[in-house]
């Protein structure tokens, strides 16, 4: 399987782009729908809808510089 990612500046999207054998999966994520899930993290139903689709999401303090 080949995986590419773009991050698209102008318009602050996320562009991941999944290739097998003849397939190609496009997955298009942008800033405003990665905060309006962040947002809504607090609600069950959001989370394990994320959880369902398989979404690892963990939401931390900004302490500063880290070496991630």
């Amino acid at each position: 399987m080949k995986v590419s990612t773009t991050l698209d500046f102008e318009t602050e999207t996320i562009i991941i782009v999944l290739e097998e054998d003849k397939r190609k999966v496009i997955l298009k994520i942008r800033k405003e729908d990665i905060i309006r899930a962040i947002n809504q993290l607090s609600n069950p139903v959001a989370k394990l809808a994320l959880k369902t689709l398989g979404w690892e999401i963990e939401v931390v303090e900004d302490e500063g510089p880290s070496s991630i």
